[in-house]
C-alpha cells in the first residue's frame, strides 16, 4: 500500500493507453523498462512485473513483436550483467524470444539502446508499447515520442507500489517523498525535451 498523498500525484504522473485500444493496436515492438536487480540472486520486484507483463502482452496479444530490454549498469558492481541473467531466465522460462540492448544509466540511455539495437537489426517500428511503472508512465512517453518519431507509442503499466523498495540499490526509489520528487523532476525534464531542451532530459 502507498500513502493517500500518493495517489495525488498519480493523474499528473500516469499516462496508460487504455485496454481496449491496446488490443487491437498491432504492436511491433515492446520495451520493458529496467528498475535494476536487488543484487545478483534477484530482481527489484518492479523490473519483474514489469518484464512479466511484457512477455504475457507478447505471448497472448502480440506473438510476432519484438521484446526489447536493458540493464541498469549502476546500481551496483556487475548489477548489469545480474539484471540480464535473471531477465533472461524469466523470458526462458515462457520461451519468449528477446532482444538485449546493453547496459543503460538512465532511462534517455536504455531507450536510444534500444532504438539503436533495433536501427541495427533494419527495424523500423511503426507502433511500440512502452510497459513501465505507473509513476515513470508519463515521462517514459514523452521520451519514447522524442527518441522514435516516426513510431506511435503506447503505454501499459505496472502498480506504482511496486516502485517502493527500501531497500533498492538507487536511495531514490526508497522513501515515497524521494521516489515522488525523482517522479515530479524527472517528468518535468522530459516535458521540457519534448519542447526541445535536450540537456534537461539527461538525468533519470
Amino acid at each position: 500500500m502507498s500513502p493517500w498523498y500518493v495517489k495525488l500525484f498519480l493523474p499528473l504522473l500516469k499516462n496508460e493507453t487504455p485496454p481496449e485500444e491496446l488490443k487491437t493496436a498491432d504492436i511491433q515492438c515492446i520495451f520493458a523498462a529496467s528498475y535494476a536487480a536487488k543484487d545478483c540472486h534477484s530482481l527489484v520486484e518492479a523490473t519483474k512485473q514489469v518484464l512479466s507483463r511484457a512477455i504475457r502482452i507478447k505471448s497472448e496479444l502480440f506473438p510476432k513483436a519484438h521484446l526489447i530490454f536493458a540493464s541498469c549498469s549502476h546500481a551496483f558492481p556487475g548489477s548489469g550483467e545480474a539484471e540480464l541473467r535473471l531477465k533472461s531466465e524469466l523470458c526462458r522460462s515462457a520461451s519468449v524470444d528477446y532482444l538485449e540492448a546493453g547496459s543503460i544509466i538512465n532511462s534517455v540511455t536504455e531507450l536510444e539502446a534500444c532504438r539503436d539495437l533495433l536501427k541495427q537489426r533494419s527495424v523500423l517500428p511503426e507502433r511500440i508499447l512502452v510497459v513501465t511503472c505507473e509513476l515513470h508512465s508519463r515521462r517514459e512517453y514523452l521520451l519514447a515520442q522524442k527518441i522514435f518519431p516516426d513510431s506511435k507509442v503506447f503505454v501499459t503499466c505496472v502498480s506504482h507500489t511496486f516502485e517502493l523498495e527500501p531497500w533498492h540499490p538507487m536511495p531514490s526509489m526508497r522513501t515515497w517523498p524521494r521516489l515522488l520528487l525523482s517522479q515530479v523532476c524527472g517528468y518535468a525534464a522530459f516535458q521540457a525535451m519534448s519542447w526541445g531542451i535536450y540537456f534537461l532530459g539527461q538525468t533519470s
